[in-house]
């Protein structure tokens, strides 16, 4: 009994000593890194599930942020409507750039929606110069092309210049006068 006692306790002690005590914590450090494919895809789906009840309640900050985790998922697909969901967001804060790149992911299920902006804005380069405000011969009255002239507003107030896109009409920019065309093409303006 005495040496059975003993080859328990030497066992006991050499398997302790084989395996060290890091081990569980390494496997768990490597399994968080990698999420499963499945795992992605149904996080996927919480998150546009979420982005769609955000949507509902307009409360386009929310989608927005829920649309930047979907994108951080690096998947091969994503849930159908969820880059059309991600372009509004961007749609309502005036970024019509990310607008139309975020319709383009979307698909044959953006392309209408992408057609009717390129009929209405026009793809600018802005540079100021002594004076920096961005002026509409009169603002529109729909809110996402108000929203696109204040996006514009915004970016030359912090920068001297800015690339994106604005509601075809008149504009001045300091006491520069312009008209901006419905266009893919960059126009080039710059104020005085």
């Amino acid at each position: 009994m005495k040496h059975l006692l003993s080859f328990l306790v030497l066992s006991v002690t050499c398997s302790l000593v084989v395996i060290p005590k890091t081990t569980p914590q390494l496997i768990s450090q490597a399994s968080a890194k990698k999420k499963s494919s499945s795992q992605k895809e149904a996080e996927a789906r919480r998150l546009f599930d979420e982005m769609t009840k955000l949507a509902q309640r307009n409360a386009w900050s929310g989608v927005e942020r829920n649309y930047q985790s979907l994108l951080k998922l690096k998947l091969a697909s994503y849930p159908t409507g969820s880059h059309t969901l991600g372009a509004h967001a961007a749609r309502t804060v005036g970024n019509v750039a990310e607008y139309i790149k975020r319709l383009g992911r979307a698909g044959s299920e953006g392309e209408k929606e992408l057609k009717a902006v390129y009929r209405v804005y026009g793809q600018v380069r802005l540079k100021k110069g002594k004076k920096k405000s961005l002026t509409p011969a009169s603002m529109p009255f729909a809110p996402d092309q108000r929203a696109a002239i204040e996006f514009a507003q915004k970016a030359l107030k912090k920068k001297a210049t800015f690339k994106g896109w604005l509601p075809a009409g008149e504009y001045t920019l300091g006491s520069a006068s312009f008209t901006v065309k419905a266009t893919k093409k960059p126009q080039v303006f710059k104020g005085k």
